[in-house]
């Protein structure tokens, strides 16, 4: 197994591997098998080892599963405005949360 990588959130070292994922696609990756991670520090769970360019082109430009509509113009649109304003809303709720407890 590949080294896990620093957290991506507050760059610690690695603290303890959860265990690896699961592989649910018939495709070799390219820093197989990933494990997820949990960081000592901030508590985040992520996934130890990058996925490549390659794997990412795989996973989703090549998937059945985001074929027809996923890649219009207009759903792209949509999805962005969504995910945005979900985005906006959850910086607001942690900004509120972090004002209440100063």
């Amino acid at each position: 197994m590949t080294a896990a990588r620093k957290c991506p959130s507050c760059g610690s070292e690695p603290s303890s591997s959860l265990g690896e994922v699961k592989k649910t696609m018939d495709h070799s990756f390219s820093n197989e098998p990933f494990s997820i991670v949990q960081c000592a520090p901030c508590d985040l769970l992520y996934l130890g080892q990058h996925l490549s360019k390659q794997d990412f082109v795989h996973m989703y430009e090549d998937s059945v599963q985001f074929a027809g509509s996923y890649r219009e113009e207009e759903t792209i649109r949509g999805a962005k405005e969504y995910y945005g304003g979900c985005y906006e809303q959850l910086l607001g709720d942690i900004e509120e949360l972090w004002t209440a407890e100063s």
